[in-house]
């Protein structure tokens, strides 16, 4: 009888099994990552951004919510304080918890730190999660109010470009109602002090409501937009306040626009009948419903610097019928930001009249089909 082992083909079988379920993930993967290139190249990027929500929603939503507080080292500290005895408290209950409910059954049953850091750790997941389904929720009504409904199919890449345009339009508007709860009124359109010199524009008040703090701390308040301790900040290029439809680069010093080299523009207005030299409106105010009151919306000539505190526009003026006047890069009207929140584009035939129901606060005026 032979003293020789016989070789087992099986793990030879086992390693090519593997081997075909490696490549078929692969495969599975390339087919994924071609799809999501292909929906890209259409313009569909609204699974994508819901991702990104999902990911980064809790970062987004703490540091919107954050700029929003006041915060001094000696809160912080007390925060830090607060938190360590607050975790001290939960290991010891967990572990006096423990040793009742086990050591009579095993003697050397000891509740160990690293069970409580996990359990620290999932409530922070749990809270980081509760955040991102905030901001997602936010970012889903701020696009299901508006008069374009979500799509996930886009004609063209005009298309993909105005849809950003209206969710930069919404991002305005959340940080708009963030400084409304907290101030109690919208900002100013600007602000001049008593002899009429310019200070500060709606949008230089909006950017710790914008995720801005640390460029709003460069900013003196005490000073016009216009000086010089202010030029530096006010060279800095606002995100949202670019139209990413409009191809133009801006050039200080053109006609109708800030003469000062490197002031950047902003590419939105505010509804000079809501948000003006001096005047704050809060909700109370706009009694015509903020559903038909404009705040903001697209301009596409003459910009002003969004730094500028005559950064604002009357909407009578018509759609792309005055250079100093709403208007949008998109064929046939300009999107507009709504008190509401919601966005809507307005087309530029509407009736005149419903134009002027929708610019006024208080007017009374009805408003009709639009």
């Amino acid at each position: 009888m032979s003293s020789e082992t016989k070789t087992d083909p099986r793990p030879a079988r086992g390693l090519g099994f593997k081997l075909l379920i490696v490549a078929g993930c692969l495969m599975i993967l390339f087919a994924i990552m071609v799809y999501c290139f292909f929906l890209l190249l259409l313009g569909v990027v609204y699974p994508f951004r819901v991702g990104y929500h999902l990911l980064a929603g809790w970062y987004l939503y703490l540091q919107r919510a954050g700029n929003s507080l006041s915060r001094s080292p000696t809160q912080i500290v007390w925060c830090v304080v607060m938190i360590v005895l607050m975790s001290a408290v939960l290991h010891l209950l967990l572990k006096r918890g423990y040793r009742l409910r086990f050591q009579s059954e095993n003697s050397s049953a000891v509740w160990q730190p690293r069970w409580t850091c996990t359990i620290l750790a999932l409530l922070l997941l749990l809270l980081g999660s509760s955040f991102a389904v905030t901001e997602l929720t936010q970012q889903v009504w701020a696009l299901a109010t508006s008069q374009e409904r979500i799509s996930f199919a886009f004609d063209s890449q005009g298309d993909w470009k105005r849809e950003q345009s209206g969710d930069q339009l919404a991002e305005l508007g959340l940080a708009l109602h963030s400084y409304q709860d907290v101030y109690g009124h919208f900002p100013a359109g600007g602000t001049f002090d008593q002899t009429g010199q310019p200070q500060h524009s709606w949008l230089t008040h909006l950017l710790p409501f914008l995720g801005e703090e640390r460029l709003y701390r460069q900013i003196d308040l005490d000073q016009p937009w216009s000086a010089d301790v202010n030029r530096s900040p006010f060279q800095q290029p606002l995100y949202y306040c670019l139209n990413p439809g409009l191809r133009e680069t801006y050039r200080g010093g053109a006609e109708g626009e800030p003469t000062s080299a490197g002031y950047q523009p902003a590419q939105y207005a505010a509804n000079s009948h809501v948000m003006n030299a001096n005047a704050a409106p809060g909700f109370q105010e706009i009694s015509d419903g903020s559903s038909n009151t404009l705040l903001a919306g697209e301009v596409n000539a003459q910009f002003k610097a969004w730094g500028d505190p005559t950064n604002f526009r009357d909407p009578t003026r018509g759609i792309n019928a005055d250079p100093h006047g709403f208007g949008g890069p998109f064929q046939g009207g300009a999107q507009f930001l709504m008190v509401d929140g919601s966005v809507r584009f307005i087309n530029e035939n509407i009736d005149p009249a419903i134009l002027k129901a929708l610019a006024t606060p208080d007017g009374g005026e009805p408003v009709g089909e639009y």
